[in-house]
């Protein structure tokens, strides 16, 4: 997998730098011999003020012919044009790279791996004295006091044994140590709470492999269940009722390509904003 995303991501930057050497550097020359600033050519490979340019090359006065000036050669200029020189190369700089951006963005989306997440539905069953004499806070209490122990060490350490999860994970065959692997299980689960509900709890356990999310979910709600009927520590007793199993997920839960690619043409499009003020400004001078 590592060689694959390496793979499309060199054929990602060799496509930027062809793009760059077939779009940029012929127009570099081409406003360089017509007088025009060369950093102008970065327009060229933006979306839409590529149009706009060539365009603004066919129509504009062109200063190699009034100037009178050498056709390879810029013309020479005083403080303002300096001023005017720069404005322009910050300008198509930063629209030049909105593109950049987008692309980027989205080709890094895709290089992160996917992340599955399977959820098992359960519930907390009190004694009948409990629901008797106590309210609803309380009860409430009570099963988020109970959940706690599905992200204990026993609980996650029986889960772990009973998946041989050191072994599966670890590089080569080699077992991981004890903590790493809990360290691991216990950061790929979350304990959910149900609103409006007393007794009601989702686990959802979050890994690249849909069905190892299910069979990691499905065991620690069992073993949790065993654990509890065998309580006898706790003044009210309780018990686990199984509502609904953990399936393999079939969509992932990470990366969002949608929110990313949202960021990446949100953050373009302020490079755009403060470019293009620039741009138009530099060329008014």
């Amino acid at each position: 997998m590592p060689e694959i995303l390496l793979t499309g991501s060199a054929k990602i930057i060799l496509g930027l730098i062809a793009g760059f050497l077939l779009t940029v550097l012929p127009f570099w020359h081409i406003c360089k011999r017509t007088g025009l600033h060369p950093a102008l050519s970065f327009l060229s490979i933006v979306p839409l003020a590529n149009i706009i340019f060539r365009f603004y090359l066919a129509i504009t006065k062109w200063p190699a012919l009034e100037e009178d000036v050498a056709p390879n050669e810029i013309p020479a200029t005083n403080g303002k044009r300096r001023k005017s020189g720069l404005l322009i190369t910050v300008g198509a700089f930063l629209m030049a790279l909105a593109p950049l951006i987008v692309i980027s963005g989205t080709a890094y989306t895709f290089t992160l791996p996917k992340i599955y997440a399977s959820h098992a539905l359960i519930q907390t069953v009190f004694s009948e004295v409990a629901y008797t004499n106590y309210d609803k806070a309380t009860l409430e209490s009570l099963t988020h006091t109970y959940a706690e122990k599905i992200t204990s060490t026993p609980v996650l350490s029986a889960t772990a044994r009973r998946l041989n999860l050191p072994t599966l994970w670890g590089p080569k065959g080699r077992q991981l140590p004890e903590e790493v692997t809990l360290n691991i299980l216990r950061a790929s689960t979350k304990v959910l709470w149900h609103r409006n509900s007393v007794d009601l709890i989702t686990i959802s356990v979050q890994r690249q492999d849909p069905k190892e999310a299910a069979r990691i979910a499905n065991t620690l709600i069992q073993i949790y269940k065993d654990a509890a009927a065998s309580d006898t520590t706790q003044a009210n007793p309780y018990s686990i009722a199984i509502i609904e199993k953990a399936m393999p997920a079939t969509r992932p839960v990470s990366p969002n390509l949608i929110l990313n690619v949202l960021i990446s043409i949100g953050t373009a499009g302020v490079f755009i904003l403060i470019g293009a003020p620039l741009l138009i400004l530099g060329l008014k001078r």
